[in-house]
């Protein structure tokens, strides 16, 4: 190996070894504020807990009332929302069943009763005519 050579390797050698040590620094730095920032937000937790606590029992009353509204309305909304769900829903797939031509509930019923109506009709003819009835 040359002498630049043996520079270059040793160049390499410490970036390397910097890198290194810089991830190992940045590491334990994240390890502590994580550890800093994990009991500070105990404390906070805490403060807000005794703050809540204070106002539930400045307005526990008026708070009971506020969330059995809430859920009342949160109900009636969901109803609400759900029924607009299902008519979107519907609608999407009347548009897909017209769109491939599939008879719906309405068309099979109304293609029924015009069968019953032609079977009345022939019955009618066949009688006229003196032929045998239908059967059925």
């Amino acid at each position: 190996m040359t002498t630049k050579q043996a520079e270059v390797m040793d160049q390499v050698k410490r970036g390397a070894r910097k890198a290194l040590r810089v991830g190992l620094g940045a590491a334990e730095v994240a390890r502590e504020e994580a550890l800093k920032f994990r009991g500070e937000a105990a404390k906070w937790a805490d403060k807000m807990a005794v703050r809540g606590e204070s106002l539930e029992k400045q307005y526990g009353k008026h708070l009971g009332t506020l969330v059995e509204k809430g859920r009342k309305n949160a109900g009636k909304t969901a109803q609400e929302v759900g029924g607009r769900v299902k008519h979107a829903v519907e609608a999407q797939v009347e548009r897909f069943l017209s769109r491939f031509n599939v008879p719906t509930k309405k068309d099979v019923h109304s293609l029924g009763e015009k069968v019953d109506a032609l079977a009345v009709k022939v019955d009618r003819l066949l009688a006229r005519a003196g032929g045998p009835r239908r059967k059925g």
